[in-house]
């Protein structure tokens, strides 16, 4: 993560130019959401994808600043940005973004196409593309049906004004989590950034082509996308890549564009620093804080919990499950083979087995055990979680947790 952090915030000060404007643009880019989410699936694989985008960056630079025009950095460029494509689908908005910044510059457009014009060097670049691409994408050599379902994934959808302001979301291998005006870039911030910067800067192509990525993330988001916050990060470091190209020196701005400029960098990025780190950064750490001591409880209470369910189980006839709102794992290792089962099952797994297989399969009628800790009541929707079909029938509350029963109607 820090490799990319550096990168953008270094070719944010080496393009624009050691002034105001690049230290309120790098203020800007310090404070966006997506170097701040502190727990979760994502350090799977945008690390990853930072890091290999840094790479790109810094090959970016070099041909920018090179004295003369030289394929092989160009050959480079083309096969960093396959391997960085190569972790997720959705990192393509971050080659979208990279593509708007060269087209949006003179000098890089030049030297692209110098270098891309003849065939056969047109050619190299697209074959070390795809091969950058299958050295991330290594299982294409050994499984190619596989590594295709990865890369389609599964359909989802879902809806773009939720995402983007969602504050009570719960995913289920997560804490939580929040919409993209607080997990990515403000949504005010975003405005300024994509639309009025690039009208006062006259960088009328930089602002075309951000509506245009912009609509491409809407419509990836609408019908592509469950709306997980991380799914807009890739988009957010093309944003970041459109800002560096509209605010680069411009001689012919005049001085009350200048000061209209200032004033609008000043104004989104300390929009950006009070939301990320006055709210989105410390509401992360009490979530985190909290799944911490729920994950403490219901295994220092296993045992406990153990004894009320099966209490519970004995006097209900018919068919049971358990749930529980609270979705962290151990390993448990049975007859030699590794097992996950659910935190509250920590400390005796034989016996919710052996409960399983006595009370949990008998009879017609069919009901439903729910765990829930107190430390998820923090959580404002863990009662929208459904449970149509089912009729309540019983709440009982213990220390550091409660237990309801449910029957299907």
């Amino acid at each position: 993560m820090a490799s990319g952090f550096f990168a953008v915030n270094s070719l944010a000060f080496r393009y624009i130019g050691t002034n105001i404007r690049s230290v309120l643009v790098c203020i800007f880019i310090s404070s966006c959401g997506i170097w701040y989410y502190l727990s979760g699936k994502v350090y799977y694989d945008f690390p990853f994808t930072v890091f290999s985008f840094s790479i790109v960056i810094y090959i970016l630079l070099k041909v920018y600043f090179s004295a003369t025009d030289k394929p092989a950095l160009v050959y480079l460029f083309g096969m960093a940005c396959g391997f960085m494509l190569s972790w997720k689908p959705y990192n393509i908005f971050i080659l979208s973004g990279l593509f708007s910044f060269l087209v949006c510059d003179e000098k890089l457009k030049t030297r692209f196409l110098n270098s891309l014009l003849n065939p056969l060097r047109l050619l190299t670049a697209v074959f070390l593309f795809a091969l950058g691409y299958a050295l991330g994408n290594y299982s294409f050599f050994y499984s190619v049906e596989k590594t295709v379902l990865g890369i389609s994934a599964y359909p989802a959808q879902s809806d773009f004004m939720t995402f983007l302001f969602e504050r009570d979301g719960k995913i289920w291998d997560h804490v939580n989590s929040l919409g993209y005006t607080f997990s990515n870039i403000n949504i005010l911030s975003l405005f300024i950034v994509i639309i009025i910067i690039p009208l006062v800067t006259k960088r009328y192509l930089c602002l075309v082509l951000n509506s245009i990525n912009f609509s491409l993330f809407y419509i990836y988001i609408s019908y592509f996308s469950p709306g997980y916050p991380w799914h807009g990060f890739c988009y957010s470091l093309s944003v970041l890549l459109g800002l560096i190209s509209a605010c680069q020196k411009n001689e012919s701005l005049g001085a009350m564009r200048e000061k209209v400029l200032t004033c609008l960098l000043a104004g989104s990025a300390a929009v950006q620093v009070v939301v990320t780190f006055l709210y989105y950064v410390p509401q992360q750490a009490y979530w985190i804080e909290q799944d911490d001591q729920t994950y403490n409880t219901l295994r220092q209470k296993s045992f406990e919990i153990y004894e009320n369910v099966q209490n519970v189980a004995g006097k209900l006839q018919g068919s049971i499950s358990v749930s529980c709102d609270f979705n962290r794992f151990i390993t448990y290792e049975n007859e030699g083979k590794n097992k996950l089962i659910p935190a509250y099952q920590s400390d005796n797994p034989q016996a919710w087995e052996k409960l399983e297989r006595e009370k949990f399969s008998s009879g017609d009628a069919v009901y439903r055990i729910r765990i829930v800790p107190s430390g998820m009541l923090y959580m404002g929707n863990i009662y929208s979680i459904d449970m149509s079909g089912y009729s309540q029938i019983s709440q009982t509350a213990y220390s550091g947790y409660s237990i309801y029963i449910y029957k299907k109607i």
